[in-house]
This record gives structure tokens, sequence and C-alpha cells, in this order.
């Protein structure tokens, strides 16, 4: 990106001498060092290491020239906003010695703060978070107008549970664009694991078979069918809610169900059986007693012949 106007003037100087600790000394020196070489990396317009060398130097020790070269870095990167924020704050710490650089940085910043773009947002569907280019816009839905450097940008609104919202923007200097996010355009399918503790169990889900004993998967936000059953079980029926994004585990049992009797398997009917069984058998020898039943005078031999006939 071009920058806005001429490069500017390099300005360095010189620290009065002043008897100061062996610390601020130190911190003096490395805010010279990397001064310096912002100054020298600026004057072959090499903004970004340029930036980079002057930011070290005002770490160490914030002048009010270190700040003003890196208003002229920022500007020269086309990062208008940090440029504007380097001379503010050059305009709060120069003294009188720097009159003229005050005159220069309010008259770039004026040009700068013109060619800022303004990018209007509009936000819906329950966002919990808006951002343009990693830097936070606002925590919720609504309209809001961003200042901009010019360029391309990149908006994203989330929510929980639904992919985020993701527009691409490009301003020209002193522009504006609109754009909208809906944040619950793309819900994401919620995960469901069904665990019914018994292996031969049929698990269904909207009438389909899905599965047996235990099924998991990823589902279509919304309400469902599930239905359990087994053989020898009780079945189980469930209409479901599956939330988008949601992870949740159901742990559902088959109740044992104990099957009927049969008459052939009660015990009073076999019993019953019995009884008639014997009262028949022995209905039927008295009423039809063995042919030739022996005749016996108590001779012992002939007694036991009989009582084996019997």
């Amino acid at each position: 990106m071009r920058p806005i106007g001429a490069c500017g003037p390099l300005v360095l100087v010189a620290l009065a001498s002043s008897p100061v600790p062996a610390v601020a000394q130190r911190s003096e020196a490395i805010a010279r060092e990397h001064f310096e070489r912002g100054v020298r990396l600026l004057d072959d317009l090499r903004y970004a290491d340029a930036a980079g060398e002057l930011e070290e130097s005002i770490e160490a020790q914030e002048s009010p020239p270190a700040l003003f070269n890196l208003g002229l870095a920022y500007r020269g990167m086309g990062r208008y906003r940090k440029a504007i924020a380097a001379f503010g704050r050059f305009l709060e710490v120069a003294t009188r010695r720097h009159a003229q650089m005050r005159a220069n940085a309010t008259s770039i910043v004026g040009e700068l703060t013109g060619a800022l773009a303004h990018v209007h947002v509009g936000v819906r569907g329950g966002a919990t978070q808006v951002v343009m280019d990693e830097e936070s816009i606002a925590t919720g839905d609504g309209q809001y107008e961003v200042e901009a450097d010019p360029g391309r940008h990149v908006v994203r609104a989330s929510r929980e549970g639904y992919q985020p919202a993701r527009r691409e923007v490009e301003v020209d200097p002193g522009g504006s664009a609109r754009l909208v996010l809906d944040v619950s355009a793309h819900p994401l399918p919620g995960h469901l694991v069904v665990d019914s503790g018994t292996p031969e169990a049929e698990i269904r889900l909207d009438g389909r078979l899905v599965g047996h004993g235990r099924f998991a998967a990823d589902l279509t936000p919304g309400h469902h069918d599930l239905e359990l059953a087994a053989s020898g079980h009780g079945t189980v029926r469930r209409r479901i809610e599956v939330r988008p994004g949601s992870h949740d585990r159901l742990a559902l049992r088959l109740v044992v169900v104990e099957r009927p009797r049969t008459i052939l398997e009660r015990w009073w009917f076999w019993a019953g059986a019995a009884a008639l069984t014997a009262g028949a058998v022995v209905g039927a020898i008295l009423l039809w007693p063995p042919e030739n039943e022996p005749y016996y005078d108590g001779s012992l031999d002939f007694i036991v012949e009989a009582l084996e006939l019997q």
C-alpha cells in the first residue's frame, strides 16, 4: 500500500548529558542503539523492519523522536490507525524543543484520519463475539461502525455450536463498506452416544436401525425419535433434542420382563394331572380285576406267586 504524502523528516535528537544511574544509562544506550537502526531502515523505506527497531527503542526508553519516527514507519506500512496512535502519543510528550515536529505530526494526523475507511457491520443470530482482523469489535448482535485502515479486512462473528460467519471486505482510503453476518446460518452437528447395556438390543433412530447395544454418531440438530428393544426386555422410547455442537451421552437400561407362563408350565396343572392319573389307575384296578385270580390256601409259596402276578 502506498503511504500518504512524503516520508517526512527523520528526526534524531541528541539526549542531554546529565548524571544518571547505571541502570538508566544502560536503558538509554539500548534505546539509542535501536533508534539509530530504526532511522537507517526508515531511510531505506524498510518500514516494517524500522517499526520493529523503533518499538524496541521505545520499550527501553520512550522518547519523542522515537515516537515520531515510529508514526512514519506505520504510515509507510499502511497501518494508519497505529500511526495516528504513535503521533498522538508524540504530541502528548513533545516539548517546545519539538515545535517543528509537532506541526508536522499534527498535519500528518489530519491526513491519515481522512484516509481511514469505515466498515459498517450488521450482526444477527445470537453472536457472542465479533472480530475484525483478530481485533474484537463486539460481543453480541447489533450494528457497528469500525474505522479501519484502507485495504483488505476479514470480519468474523461466532456463536458456540455454529460455524463462524465470515466475510472479507476491501475498502479504499476514505471509503466505506457494508456487510451483514448471520451466525445462526450454519449449525454444527451434535454428537450423540447411546449405551443400552444390552449387546443384542436394537437401536433405532427415527425408525431406522442404526446399531446394536451401542450407537455413536454426529446428528443433525433438532428432535429425533429413539427406540431400544431386545427380546425378553421392555422397549424404551425417547424423543431427544440434539443441540448444535453438543456432545451428549445417554445410558438407557432395558428392564428384563418375565415371560408369562403357559398352562403347561403351571405346577398346579401337573399336580392335578398326576392326581387324575393316579385315580384313573386305581379305578381301573378296581373295575378290572386280574383274570384267573390265584386261589391260595395259606401256603407261603403260593402267596409269593400271587403277589408277583399282581
